[in-house]
């Protein structure tokens, strides 16, 4: 993986001629002043700002295709849709590429859901996706089934038929007074906050200990519910204890299970949840009825990306890319996340090809599926064109590949874009935005806010951007209120003129765009390997060992007390101490994150390492 630099904020304050910049220690000075086409940009703002069709897009993903679920029919349908138009308005090579699915498709055809004691009424709620469904109409009871641990199953074995069980109690709900307001506009000093590289942090053993067993347990508890024969497990659905109130939310599925799930799982409005919680916890009996229908697909041709080009001219065989992701949660109508980001690429594509401005290098739209599962569909275009995992060396494409501009955080307009990891990147941002301040549009930054589709880029040694937008009222991402009421169509409207300004500039380009490093492909002896086997732990609670297999190192770490809790993956080398993670559950980029490095002692031998991902890592001393 590239090693970030990150340099002190810089900002283009609105009011101010020149951006105030800030030396990043270790680039030199982009001497040349970078070329900014103001009469461009005005045509471009001319035509998205008269002939937008920006709403008439968003209309079509969210009210006409509805949830758009990785490997499922309405997915399809939309990709088909996004091709077919993007034919319509002249671009070239529109296609669906196809990549193998994680998990077959899934739809929900019918769901009843009521509370039938001690009062009736409907309950709110929505099946997780990939949930089996039920055998026709089911009545029981609800149960408070507090698992922290596997230890905790015993005392419940025998006790959860027919039952519908709540493992969690009811979460904080957001409230005005003591967070965000859900319309907010971010301050020059919010900004700064937020593109400051964060403080790596220790994971403490306990707390590493207590989640260790919690997502154990979290992990075996799908299965056991089957094997107990309960009816469904109810969940509070709030996404990440953010989502608005009267929404329902969900996860897609934890990382810690594979779909398609053992027993049915429904997420509960928070509001409705918590009443049936406090009730049974109150010993007051709460019975409920449901009845939950799902069809299944063949996901082997569901699963894609929709590609389409803008052929560039002298310089055609060199690509800019922009991208947003096309799949949903199953959810509302996927508004803000993302049929916003969709609509702004695809209407800045529609703005350039419109206008036919000359632009040297190719422009290629991407929509992706799979993002919601961990950039699955980005993943295998990185497979796919740009390195050739059975040689490990990159391709020609990923050489021409000058950049990759991604769109994913809502109805608000842009504020931040993220991703200038070299000064030189920088000084080219920060004057290609400089037109966009009135609108907003005011910092440059390295770190790239949230984990989405431009990180299979940037793992990868490409230039990959993403944007930081206001909040709204209308980010409801993976919720049930997520339709196109949230979408703000000036915001909208503004962003995709600032995208398609962008992706213009990077195609006419004197070079393609600096790059922060070459990813390194290093091939290590066996001798050198052999060096790194062996035993390590930070505490007696958590050990990892260390083994030797076809050029790489295995890692595998458990914890001695609890059966069943062992992790292992392969890492790869970077350098002669450095390895990333490959050949994870997903093949995702994002595991380019994840890294192992070595220390040595006074006397050159290997002494500890350092497992980290992100800003958290953990410690570990040898100990054989």
């Amino acid at each position: 993986m590239i090693q970030y630099k990150h340099f002190e904020i810089r900002l283009i304050r609105a009011g101010s001629a020149v951006a105030l910049l800030s030396a990043m220690v270790g680039f030199p000075a982009h001497a040349q002043v970078e070329p900014v086409d103001h009469a461009a940009i005005a045509l471009i703002r001319e035509e998205g700002s008269e002939r937008s069709q920006i709403m008439e897009i968003a209309w079509h993903l969210t009210d006409v295709f509805g949830p758009r679920l990785t490997g499922s029919p309405n997915a399809l349908e939309a990709g088909a849709w996004a091709r077919d138009r993007a034919l319509e308005w002249g671009l070239s090579n529109a296609r669906l590429e196809h990549w193998d699915p994680v998990a077959p498709g899934w739809t929900n055809e019918r769901f009843f859901a009521h509370v039938v004691t001690p009062q009736a009424y409907p309950l709110v709620a929505y099946p997780e996706a990939w949930t089996p469904g039920t055998p026709g109409w089911v009545t029981g009871e609800a149960i408070i089934v507090p698992i922290r641990s596997v230890e905790d199953f015993e005392q419940y074995r025998g006790q959860l038929r027919g039952r519908f069980v709540l493992v969690e109690p009811p979460g904080q709900q957001y409230h005005a007074f003591d967070s965000l307001p859900w319309a907010y506009r971010y301050s020059d000093a919010d900004l700064e906050e937020r593109a400051l590289a964060p403080t790596p942090q220790r994971v403490a053993p306990a707390q590493r200990l207590q989640i260790r067993k919690y997502w154990h347990a979290m992990t075996q508890l799908p299965t056991f519910l089957e094997e107990e024969e309960a009816a469904a497990w109810l969940r509070w659905g709030n996404f990440r204890g953010i989502s608005p109130i009267g929404s329902v939310a969900s996860l897609i599925f934890p990382p810690v299970w594979d779909p398609p799930f053992p027993v049915p799982i429904v997420n509960v409005l928070p509001e409705h949840y918590g009443r049936i919680y406090r009730m049974v916890d109150r010993a007051i009996n709460v019975s409920l009825e449901m009845n939950i229908q799902n069809s299944w697909h063949e996901a082997d041709s569901m699963t894609f990306n929709m590609i389409a080009d803008i052929p560039g001219a002298d310089r055609a065989s060199e690509v800019v890319m922009m991208g947003a992701h096309l799949d949903s949660p199953h959810l509302g109508t996927a508004a803000t996340d993302n049929a916003a980001g969709v609509s702004i690429v695809f209407e800045a594509a529609r703005i350039l090809k419109t206008l036919d401005l000359p632009m040297r290098r190719t422009v290629r739209v991407a929509l992706w599926t799979g993002e919601e599962q961990g950039e699955d569909g980005s993943t295998a275009y990185v497979y796919k064109h740009l390195f050739d995992e059975e040689r490990e060396e990159f391709t020609s494409q990923h050489a021409d590949l000058s950049a990759y501009f991604n769109v994913d955080h809502g109805s608000g307009r842009f504020r931040l874009i993220a991703g200038a990891t070299t000064r030189a990147l920088a000084d080219i941002l920060e004057r290609w935005i400089e037109p966009f301040r009135e609108d907003g549009l005011t910092t440059v930054s390295a770190l790239p806010p949230g984990g989405t589709d431009h990180v299979s880029f940037g793992a990868v040694g490409i230039p990959a951007f993403t944007f930081m937008q206001d909040l709204t009222t209308d980010f409801f991402g993976h919720a049930s209120l997520d339709t196109y009421e949230r979408l703000l169509e000036d915001e909208l409207k503004q962003n995709a003129v600032i995208l398609a300004a962008l992706v213009y500039h990077a195609a006419n380009h004197e070079t393609l765009l600096p790059r922060p490093a070459d990813l390194p492909i290093v091939k290590l002896s066996p001798d050198i390997l052999d060096q790194y086997v062996g035993l390590y732990e930070d505490t007696p609670d958590y050990r990892i060992s260390i083994t030797r297999t076809n050029g790489r190192l295995a890692w595998r770490s458990w914890i001695p007390s609890l059966e069943g809790t062992e992790v292992d993956g392969e890492f790869r080398p970077i350098s002669e101490t450095e390895f990333v993670l490959v050949g994870s559950r997903w093949k995702t980029w994002r595991d380019m994150l994840v890294r192992i490095s070595f220390t040595r002692d006074q006397q050159g031998k290997v002494d500890g390492l350092r497992f980290s991902r992100g800003e958290r890592y953990i410690d570990a001393k040898r100990t054989q």
